[in-house]
């Protein structure tokens, strides 16, 4: 059964079963998803921008509905995702997609009555993966770590140095969350 989402209000609904979200791109992460719940009885809700996606037209996808773009609009995309995760059957609402993992730890509060999310705090989030932070950490751990510092700190630049960034592309895109417009950059 395929039901559409029209202006965010679901036309139908599926009553005493219990489901899972799974929020899809183009990619085949999410057809993974939904073949391995719906092999495990679990109704598969796959939440796409696109109409068409590879997932949707598996045989193991129960339900697909068409949500807005993060990345035209971030809090339309959250709103949509908040309307499904209050349907009484949505156990939970995977994070298959990087920025899911930061929009869910954002807006936990707003989730968190109505499902059971998979993700880490802000705060984790931030230190794993600001290289930096998550050096101290493994160093604070007993966790053997390779020489880190910042570029500012190096003295001397004669020794044979392997420079990386600070923060990995994960942050860039959690930096390019503006939630206040409602954009991802």
């Amino acid at each position: 059964m395929r039901l559409e989402l029209r202006n965010c209000i679901m036309v139908s609904r599926i009553k005493n079963k219990q489901s899972v979200c799974i929020p899809a791109g183009l990619d085949s992460r999410s057809y993974s998803c939904v073949r391995s719940l719906s092999k495990q009885g679990i109704h598969t809700i796959l939440a796409s921008i696109e109409a068409e996606v590879a997932a949707g037209a598996s045989r193991f996808c129960d339900e697909q509905i068409q949500i807005p773009s993060p990345k035209q609009n971030i809090l339309a995309y959250r709103d949509a995702l908040l309307d499904i995760a209050s349907r009484r059957d949505v156990e939970t609402i995977l994070p298959v997609r990087p920025h899911d993992a930061y929009l869910f730890a954002r807006y936990n509060d707003l989730f968190d009555p109505h499902v059971s999310l998979t993700t880490p705090s802000s705060d984790l989030l931030e230190t794993v993966t600001d290289r930096l932070q998550l050096a101290a950490a493994a160093e604070s751990a007993d966790v053997a770590v390779p020489h880190t510092r910042l570029v500012t700190d190096v003295d001397d630049w004669s020794p044979e140095l392997i420079v990386k960034s600070r923060f990995n592309l994960l942050v860039v895109l959690q930096s390019g969350l503006d939630f206040a417009a409602g954009t991802l950059n």
